[in-house]
C-alpha cells in the first residue's frame, strides 16, 4: 500500500512550486544572445583586421608579428665632456629626462627618424631645437640609431642590429 501524499504548507519557502514559463523565457533570451553574437561576428568580417576587441576577438594570435621590426632611438654619447661606458638611451638618462617625460623623448626620436629618412632638413632642425631646448640643455653629443630585430628571435635571446643614422651635438647644425 502506498502512503498518501500529505498536503503540508511549505516550510520557509522551500515547498513545491508548479512549473512556470521561466525556463522557456530563459531559452528565448539565450537564443537571442547567441543570435546577436553570431550576427555581430559575421558583421565584423567587414572590419579591418577582422576583430573588434573584446567582443569579437576570435583568434589568440590573429595577426602574426612582422619578421623584422625597426624602431628609432636617441642615444647619449657624451654629456658635459664625459662619455658613459655604453651609449645610453636618452629617455633612460635621469639627469636629463624624468620618467614622465620619457614618452615624449621616444616620440621625438621617432619623428626625428622620419624626418631624417625623408631628408627634411627644416623638420630635423625643428625637432632638434625642441629636444635640446626642453631636455638636453647641457653640452652633449647624441646619435639617432635604428634598432632592427625579429620579435620571435628576440624572445629567445636574439640581439638587435644597430644602424647609426646621424650624430648630433647640441648647439651645432
Amino acid at each position: 500500500m502506498r502512503p498518501e501524499k500529505s498536503i503540508c504548507p511549505p516550510v520557509h519557502g522551500n515547498g513545491y512550486r508548479p512549473p512556470t514559463n521561466a525556463y522557456r523565457r530563459r531559452q528565448g533570451w539565450l537564443a537571442a544572445v547567441l543570435a546577436a553574437q553570431l550576427l555581430g561576428g559575421l558583421a565584423v568580417l567587414a572590419a579591418p583586421g577582422q576583430e573588434v576587441f573584446p567582443l569579437y576577438s576570435w583568434f589568440l594570435f590573429a595577426l602574426t608579428p612582422e619578421p623584422v621590426r625597426t624602431r628609432t632611438e636617441l642615444r647619449l654619447l657624451e654629456l658635459d665632456g664625459q662619455a658613459p661606458r655604453v651609449p645610453m638611451p636618452l629617455e633612460s638618462c635621469r639627469e636629463l629626462v624624468t620618467p614622465a617625460q620619457a614618452p615624449t623623448v621616444v616620440r621625438l626620436a621617432r619623428d626625428l627618424g622620419r624626418a631624417c629618412a625623408a631628408q627634411d632638413e627644416s623638420e630635423v632642425q625643428r625637432l632638434r631645437r625642441t629636444l635640446e631646448d626642453n631636455f638636453v640643455r647641457r653640452a652633449a653629443r647624441y646619435e639617432l640609431v635604428e634598432l632592427s630585430y625579429s620579435p620571435v628571435e628576440r624572445l629567445h635571446g636574439g640581439t638587435e642590429q644597430v644602424r647609426k643614422v646621424r650624430e648630433f651635438k647640441t648647439g651645432q647644425p
